[in-house]
This record gives C-alpha cells, structure tokens and sequence, in this order.
C-alpha cells in the first residue's frame, strides 16, 4: 500500500444542485425596472423638497422686500425730514456767524481801547468772560486802558486781575464781562 494516496472527499450533499441558489432567480429586465422606480422615486421626492424650499425663499424674500418698504419713509415724510434737517443746519450757521461779528465787534471795541505803551499778548473770549493779557509802560497806562475797557457799549466790569513788574513794564491780566447785545 502506498502511504501518498489522493482522496477526493464530496461533503456536499448529492440532492443539492451546484450553482443553484434557493431564491427564485429574478431576471434582469425585473432588476432594471425595480432600480427604476427607487430611482424615481427618490428623484421625485427630492424634487417636491426642493420646489418646497424654493415657494419658502419666494415668501421670504417677499416678506423682507414688505419689512424694507414699511421701513423706508414714503416721499412726504422724507421730505419733512429734510425740511427740519435743513431748518436746524440754518439755525447752527445762523448761530455761528452772529458769534463770529459778535467777537470781532469785541475785537474791535478792545482795539479801540488800547491807549499807547499797552502791548496786548493774549486775548481770549468764553462765554461771557473777556480775558487781556499784555504789558504796560506804568500802572498809569493800565488804569487807562481799563477805563477805557469799561466805556465801550458790550464790555462791563473790567478789573485788573493781576499787575506786576516784569524788568522795565508791568505784566498785567484784564478781566471783564461781555454783555451781548
């Protein structure tokens, strides 16, 4: 006997039929048509989604257009908006050009006022106040020049603040009150 023996064992069993499945073997043309119709049908359901979605954009975008006119003033009442912009602007320019001739008739009235041997530095105007700084030759000088602070028509209450001897003049400071008229 010989120890190197092929066997061929078969442990399927006999009644089996080889290659064969136990489901009804479906043909192709059934295949291709039950593919067909999940293709359809999804197709189709994505479809209704997406005209769903585009009605919903529609009515919103519809919604925002009603929400921008209700904002948006109508004609009339941008132009009475205008109107009152262009009535307060005036009044401002008015404002500001009455308070640019009030300080220069100021300006000009100091003038006025400086008698010879005054040196005016410094000049300012807040509010009501009027504030001169410069030198005088003497105490003499500063006297005179405060009179004459005092008898022009829109400045009242002139006073010497400060007066003190700076080398061969004296430094002074001028206070008074502007009456605008």
């Amino acid at each position: 006997m010989k120890p190197e023996q092929e066997y061929d064992v078969n442990l399927l069993y006999p009644g089996l039929p080889v290659g064969s499945s136990h489901l009804p073997k479906l043909s192709q043309n059934l295949f291709m048509i039950v593919f067909c119709l999940i293709l359809v049908g999804w197709t189709g359901t994505w479809g209704w989604y997406a005209l769903k979605e585009r009605g919903q954009q529609a009515e919103i975008a519809r919604l925002r257009e009603q929400l921008g006119l209700a904002a948006e003033p109508q004609p009339e009442e941008q132009a009475e908006i205008l109107r009152k912009s262009v009535a307060q602007k005036s009044e401002e320019i008015r404002r500001i050009r009455s308070g640019l001739v009030s300080c220069l008739e100021i300006l000009i009235q100091i003038e006025s006022s400086v008698p010879q041997g005054i040196t005016l530095s410094e000049i300012s105007i807040a509010g009501g106040e009027l504030e001169c700084k410069g030198t005088a030759a003497d105490y003499l000088m500063l006297a005179e020049f405060i009179s004459n602070l005092e008898q022009q028509k829109d400045i009242k209450e002139a006073r010497c603040a400060l007066a003190e001897p700076v080398g061969t003049v004296v430094g002074f400071q001028v206070q008074a009150r502007i009456t605008w008229e």
